[in-house]
């Protein structure tokens, strides 16, 4: 019986912990997220990077075409692949 009582003052206090580092958990992200904000090319960068990743969950197919690249050449590239 003792060691139920051990056992179950345990689950509850470790449940009490998890429950409060979940917690935490949208104040620790917002504020990373702040703070990238607060430098526009890596928010621009960041944005970017979870646009495609978005994308690429869809199943979707992209063509990436270079800045100064032909873009004719960068198509008909995209098209044979």
């Amino acid at each position: 019986n003792q060691v139920s009582i051990i056992t179950s003052t345990a689950e509850r206090q470790a449940a009490i912990e998890f429950a409060k580092a979940s917690a935490m958990r949208p104040k620790i992200v917002g504020m990373a997220l702040d703070k990238l904000s607060q430098d526009p090319e890596v928010q621009k960068a960041l944005f970017e990077v979870l646009e495609a990743q978005k994308i690429m969950e869809g199943q979707a197919k992209i063509t990436l075409v270079p800045k100064n690249g032909s873009l004719v050449a960068s198509l008909l590239a995209g098209r044979q692949s």
